[in-house]
């Protein structure tokens, strides 16, 4: 099996995607049933079918908090990159352009509301486990450890 893609040295983050896109496409191939290979029933199901499983290589797996952690890891043992820049969120950022922080954060911040959970308690007989002010600082706590908040 031959994999062939480009790579542009002025843009890691394309170069990486194109050539997890075509591991996808190999990935494919070595699906295939190989008992039946050179038949039709061996063969791929068609171009869309071929393009639909790297593009959920591509778009879903490699952009998945999971596989960053893995190519975080990756980045540190062989090139000793800093855990900081290595850490999910941050290769979400400056790889994917995905932001840190939603774009309703912001929305939240310029428009300040606030919602009663009484006919959840009253209907549903929630019961919040924490109380709000520890509840905020749990979720400040995340939002820093994740990187998406600054120290």
């Amino acid at each position: 099996m031959r994999i062939t893609t480009f790579y542009d040295e002025q843009d890691v983050a394309k170069a990486l995607l194109g050539v997890l896109h075509e591991t996808g496409h190999a990935l494919y191939e070595r699906g295939l049933p190989a008992a039946f290979a050179r038949q039709p029933v061996g063969q791929a199901a068609g171009m869309a079918a071929h393009e639909s499983q790297s593009l959920i290589v591509e778009m879903q797996a490699c952009r998945s908090d999971a596989f960053l952690a893995f190519l975080g890891a990756g980045l540190r043992r062989a090139f000793g990159v800093p855990a900081a820049a290595a850490a999910p969120a941050n290769l979400a950022r400056r790889l994917l352009g995905r932001p840190p922080v939603g774009r309703w954060s912001l929305h939240f911040r310029r428009n300040p509301s606030q919602f009663s959970v009484a006919k959840a308690m009253r209907v549903l007989g929630y019961r919040p486990g924490v109380d709000l002010a520890e509840g905020m600082r749990r979720t400040e706590a995340w939002l820093r450890a994740e990187g998406y908040l600054q120290r």
